[in-house]
């Protein structure tokens, strides 16, 4: 279940905190002590974690996320008992299934009201990957329409998570993070300390999982993940928080910076994922998608 997540605040620094991008949920560590040390943000930018943006913003209460089409049904028969019974919300193949009152177009939520609303979503590829990083430290749906906003939540969360009890702090970023303690300066325009690849590292981490498609990666959602790399770090540094980036982040960050250069609207538009839903007459959702910071969830 989702909900509107307005935790402000800062955590204590915990030494260098990772930042890495799964290209898609097959790429996800199946290590659960890693999982309980990272905070994951799931990006399924065309269209899942946009939709779920645009429902915030239309006053939804409560989103559950189903693993499947079949799961959601069986949720909402199971919560029909409430005042305003569920709203059943989500795609195959990019329209709404059989009996689901929406599908998965943030062009149509973004025309209702949802106040108050509980919403049960189903989707491909994003909803799936939501329920893939259960056991991490939290699971936030990232989008570019709340990318300061799951910038400012991740880092919240990453910064309270502690090392296991005897495990020293180390790894890039740590000379930093002492500084910050001891309340010496930091350069807010040292770039974040490059990690050496492989499983076993020791602090809090953040890990932006691409939902991909068919378990493949995808373009939109890597150059979402690489913009969300970004704003976590300006996010981080901000807070003297040390950063270090793993392989997956520095691809995801490199594909964000090229794809920019175009704007993000005709970047994303370029994607599979776009010309599909094209395809099905739902060009609007694009622009939709390509928004940045029109969600305060």
């Amino acid at each position: 279940m989702l909900r509107r997540d307005e935790n402000k605040g800062t955590g204590p620094d915990a030494g260098a905190c990772w930042i890495d991008v799964a290209l898609s949920p097959a790429r996800l560590p199946g290590g659960a002590a890693a999982r309980t040390r990272t905070v994951y943000v799931v990006v399924d930018v065309i269209r899942a974690t946009t939709t779920l943006c645009v429902l915030f913003e239309r006053g939804c209460q409560q989103v559950y996320v189903a693993g499947s089409v079949a799961g959601a049904r069986q949720a909402g028969a199971r919560l029909a008992v409430r005042p305003l019974p569920p709203l059943l919300a989500g795609e195959i193949g990019g329209v709404a299934p059989p009996g689901f009152d929406y599908g998965n177009s943030p062009a149509e939520i973004g025309a209702l009201d949802m106040a108050g609303r509980v919403v049960v979503f189903a989707t491909t590829n994003g909803t799936r990957a939501l329920h893939a990083c259960r056991g991490g430290t939290r699971v936030l749906a990232g989008a570019l329409r709340n990318a300061s906003a799951v910038a400012r939540a991740a880092v919240t969360l990453a910064s309270a998570i502690q090392p296991p009890a005897g495990e020293p702090t180390a790894g890039p970023g740590a000379a930093i993070a002492q500084a910050a303690k001891a309340g010496a300066p930091t350069a807010d325009a040292t770039p974040p300390a490059e990690a050496p690849d492989g499983d076993d590292y020791s602090g809090p981490g953040i890990t932006i999982v691409c939902s991909g498609r068919d378990q493949w990666p995808a373009f939109d959602d890597t150059l979402c993940a690489g913009y969300l790399v970004s704003r976590i770090e300006a996010e981080a540094a901000a807070r003297r928080f040390p950063t270090a980036r793993r392989d997956g982040a520095r691809i995801a960050v490199a594909t964000a910076e090229t794809a920019q250069q175009a704007g993000l609207r005709a970047a994303l538009a370029a994607s599979g994922a776009a010309i599909a839903i094209v395809e099905l007459g739902l060009e609007a959702d694009i622009t939709w998608c390509a928004e940045v910071d029109t969600c305060a969830y």
